[in-house]
């Protein structure tokens, strides 16, 4: 994202960049906590989670480096109204809130950007919404491993089993069968780590 800008508001906003490394299950951001920072993914994705009140949680959109978290920012909003943690272990650039606000006001060619980027995270929300109503849950994965190996630029990557009923809002037996079919027609391979840890290790398999 930061590389859509141009070289001069690039350079000029350079040394508000902190470059963070983050390790997997990371919590950037807490809902209901003031917003301290912006992070734009390098390779690292940013799972945005909702949490019911029941405790219950499930991934809303899952951000790499084509867009940014939080989207509360731009909004002038203190607070944050979702969590955020990273999903895949990787680098971000981090922006402090103030210097976020202050840069709004001066760049109008980050204004735009930022813009942008909003306007896709809310096209995809709204269009994952209409593939849950729809899709089968072959479907719902296959989409969900797509969008992880874009975001992730990774062909290969480490997931829970736990974690990919979260990302759907499912029952963990239901991600069971489905890697199980999707396995059976050669869409992905996966391979277990352990019963205690649940780990799955998708490698994508190009089509034809």
């Amino acid at each position: 994202m930061i590389d859509a800008l141009p070289e001069k508001t690039r350079h000029a906003i350079a040394p508000l960049l902190k470059p963070v490394v983050l390790a997997r299950g990371t919590v950037t951001t807490r809902a209901g906590e003031r917003l301290q920072h912006v992070d734009f993914p390098v390779d690292a994705v940013i799972s945005v989670i909702a949490t019911t009140p029941s405790g219950r949680t499930v991934e809303i959109v899952a951000i790499g480096s084509e867009g940014y978290v939080e989207s509360d920012a731009p909004m002038q909003s203190a607070v944050a109204s979702r969590s955020a943690v990273c999903r895949f272990p990787g680098r971000v650039l981090r922006m402090s809130i103030d210097d976020f606000q202050r840069t709004l006001q001066t760049k109008l060619d980050f204004v735009h950007v930022i813009r942008r980027a909003t306007h896709a995270r809310f096209f995809v929300t709204e269009q994952a919404v209409l593939c849950n109503v729809h899709h089968s849950m072959d479907q719902r994965l296959a989409r969900w491993l797509l969008i992880a190996r874009d975001r992730s630029g990774r062909d290969h990557f480490m997931v829970t089993q736990a974690e990919l009923a979260s990302v759907l809002g499912v029952r963990r037996a239901g991600i069971s069968l489905t890697v199980a079919r999707l396995r059976s027609i050669g869409a992905i391979t996966s391979e277990c780590y352990g019963i205690m840890r649940e780990a799955i290790r998708v490698e994508w398999t190009p089509a034809g």
